[in-house]
């Protein structure tokens, strides 16, 4: 046996290096209208279904979200943020936004916070205006996710009438 499948061979035989404790986790969808998981906060609950493209469109609408630290480095726009991530897959640059998102919500409220103290106007506070963003394109999934259940319903409707005709 070669030293890569004797080394394959251990790994095989001991626990991973990293257990996940799913338990932390709500079910939700993806995208691909596929079950995934999130933490159930309400950052993760407003992005549930979005797209990374729909994501960072969010992000330039989001005022103070640039410039912002990634990989070790500022982006200054969208652009330069997405040729950052650009490496990673769609649901690691969903992560990372998402991860990046809820740090600019809890920023954005401390502002709220401070603002307040001061007697000046607050800012919108952060969940609020990253809901407010995300509105047209949360509004956008749900209509996509109506039609699909339509055409579903469609397609199981013609099979059961298919079905019903050969049985005939």
């Amino acid at each position: 046996m070669s030293d890569k499948n004797e080394t394959q061979a251990q790994t095989e035989d001991h626990e991973p290096l990293v257990k996940v404790d799913r338990t932390k986790y709500q079910k939700g969808r993806s995208p691909a209208g596929k079950t995934s998981l999130n933490n159930g906060d309400d950052v993760a609950q407003t992005l549930e279904g979005l797209s990374a493209e729909d994501i960072y469109a969010i992000t330039e609408k989001l005022k103070g979200f640039y410039p912002t630290k990634a990989k070790g480095k500022t982006a200054e726009s969208v652009d330069e943020l997405r040729e950052l991530y650009k490496p990673l897959n769609i649901g690691m640059q969903r992560m990372n936004l998402g991860n990046k998102i809820r740090t600019w919500v809890r920023k954005r409220d401390e502002e709220v916070a401070k603002a307040e103290a001061e007697g000046k106007k607050p800012p919108m506070p952060g969940l609020e205006a990253l809901q407010k963003a995300a509105a047209p394109f949360r509004k956008e999934l749900e209509r996509r996710i109506k039609e699909e259940e339509k055409a579903k319903a469609e397609r199981a409707k013609k099979k059961e009438a298919d079905a019903g005709e050969k049985a005939a």
